[in-house]
């Protein structure tokens, strides 16, 4: 990097150059000197405005330096806080997930409750297609309420089938010509 100094004496050895083409020149001869002295000073001023320019344009080009530099850091924090904001928007998406499967569990405690074993299965049903394949990506105990499912729908499958058994005997007690339609 040049120092003041430095460009000072390069622009002190332009001007010596400058003044020995032009001693050399005017001792050719005149005509084809004022050509060569219009040519030579515009090279000079040429060359002062290059020096200009590069004295203006070291300032700039760190002013530019320092705003790219800032606008990067800028872009670089917009894009993190973006990080973040998909981060939340995943989570609030798995969170409503889970209501949608807690409320359908409790939906399917409630039928239990009330003995009401074909709408039971039916959740069991929705739970197992619609609810449980999203959040198997998730959480690793999904396979294992899969299988607890299983065996609840086979419980569920045995108390329906012994409530229907119960059902018939009922019919059976109560009018006979009935029952044994009902049986066969």
């Amino acid at each position: 990097m040049q120092t003041k100094s430095d460009k000072f004496l390069a622009s002190r050895s332009i001007e010596n150059s400058l003044e020995t083409m032009i001693v050399t020149a005017l001792k050719r001869g005149m005509n084809k000197t004022y050509v060569f002295i219009d040519q030579t000073l515009q090279v000079f001023e040429l060359s002062e405005e290059t020096e200009m320019l590069r004295n203006g344009i070291g300032p700039a080009a760190r002013e530019l330096s320092y705003q790219g530099y800032y606008l990067l850091k800028e872009i670089k924090d917009i894009q993190d806080h973006l990080r973040a904001l998909r981060n939340v928007d995943a989570t609030l998406l798995i969170l409503n997930q889970l209501l949608a499967l807690l409320g359908e569990y409790e939906r399917l405690f409630q039928f239990l409750e009330q003995k009401r074993y074909f709408e039971s299965m039916r959740c069991v049903q929705r739970l197992k297609q619609s609810h449980l394949p999203n959040l198997r990506k998730v959480f690793r105990i999904i396979g294992t309420i899969d299988e607890s499912l299983d065996k609840l729908s086979g419980c569920i499958h045995r108390w329906g089938l012994s409530n229907l058994q119960e059902w018939l005997a009922d019919v059976r007690e109560k009018n006979l010509a009935l029952g044994f339609c009902a049986l066969f």
